[in-house]
């Protein structure tokens, strides 16, 4: 693709890679239990150049120093991932001000563990599947207007309607986050 640097990002495990990355050449790997509350996320950047990787870079220190919160207290999934996005939006969208870049942002998947329970959220149309019985669901929500392009016969790439990077002045964002039961 002729890019020199990653412009995706993670949060995993207490670990996200430096804005100038060229990705993992090895997995990383988790050893715990779910009485860790772990949490994973992914951020794909967007905005050419450099712009994307900023972002998603941004967006994975900011969730990095969110979740901080959870080595004293175990907070509520929807409110965890909430609050974590709309601290990502803020940092990215006064990031885009001061270096005045225009359009940049990042989407976000993630995954949140706190005891028996999982809470998956999503920005954008990153997606989250689950596989059950050799079946794979997706259990994100596109954040795009294929739906009504589809209904009304319209075959075009679909256009984001929500990520991390929303100026508030445009609209505010809104996560999606569900729950579900790891067994």
């Amino acid at each position: 693709n002729g890019r020199n640097n990653n412009e995706d990002n993670f949060y995993f495990n207490k670990k996200h890679l430096p804005k100038n990355n060229k990705g993992l050449r090895t997995p990383l790997k988790y050893k715990g239990t779910t009485d860790d509350c772990p949490f994973f996320a992914v951020f794909d950047g967007m905005g050419g150049e450099a712009k994307g990787e900023e972002a998603a870079c941004i967006a994975s220190e900011v969730f990095a120093d969110e979740l901080k919160k959870l080595d004293e207290i175990v907070i509520p999934g929807k409110e965890l991932f909430n609050s974590a996005c709309q601290r990502a939006n803020k940092a990215v969208c006064d990031f885009s001000d001061k270096k005045q870049i225009g359009t940049m942002g990042t989407t976000a998947a993630a995954l949140y563990f706190p005891q028996d329970e999982v809470f998956v959220g999503n920005m954008g149309d990153s997606k989250v599947f689950r596989i059950r019985s050799n079946q794979m669901t997706q259990v994100s929500e596109d954040h795009t207007d294929e739906k009504i392009l589809s209904s009304m016969g319209i075959a075009k790439k679909p256009v984001l309607l929500q990520y991390i990077g929303v100026p508030d002045t445009e609209m505010a964002i809104e996560p999606f986050v569900s729950k579900g039961d790891i067994l």
